[in-house]
């Protein structure tokens, strides 16, 4: 699968305007703009809009990692050492997992939205909002989902680090 990297545009005096726009959004609004990014770094235009909207324009350059560290990453570091952040970032992770889960499993199908919605009966504007993390889905969603993948639903808890006996 091909790899993106999300470079923000410099101006002449070194600023990032992007960043700089992340940095005053309120903590919630930071937290899932800086989620949605790195889905898109990951899964690139197999994202889909509104995520990878502007992919074909040139925006965004296609990389195999590794890397160098990409400017979504330095401001990710960055904001991370914010307290507030980055236990709203946590906080989402379960609801970026869904979202990165139906991804990975709609692409490892070879399938579009509009096939998988055809196949699932499940609206594409729902798959949208599913794969852009804006629906919660239930539980008997995401096995229409699985079936219509021709995959398994599988969901599991997972001990914290901090949690586990020795």
């Amino acid at each position: 699968m091909e790899i993106f990297k999300v470079d923000f545009y410099k101006k002449e005096d070194g600023t990032k305007p992007v960043g700089q726009f992340i940095r005053g959004l309120d903590v919630k609004m930071k937290a899932k703009v800086v989620a949605n990014m790195h889905l898109l770094e990951e899964y690139g235009n197999m994202a889909r809009e509104p995520l990878s909207k502007e992919l074909d324009e040139g925006i965004i350059t296609r990389e195999r990692r590794p890397v160098l560290m990409s400017d979504l990453q330095e401001l990710t570091d960055e904001l991370m050492q914010d307290s507030e952040f980055a236990k709203e970032y946590e906080a989402i992770q379960p609801e970026v997992n869904i979202t990165r889960a139906i991804l990975e499993a709609r692409i490892n199908a070879g399938m579009t939205q509009v096939e998988l919605s055809e196949k699932s009966g499940i609206s594409q504007a729902d798959i949208s909002r599913l794969e852009k993390g804006t629906r919660n889905p239930s539980l008997n969603l995401l096995k229409r989902l699985a079936e219509a993948m021709d995959s398994t639903l599988n969901i599991e808890f997972i001990p914290n680090k901090s949690t586990v006996n020795n």
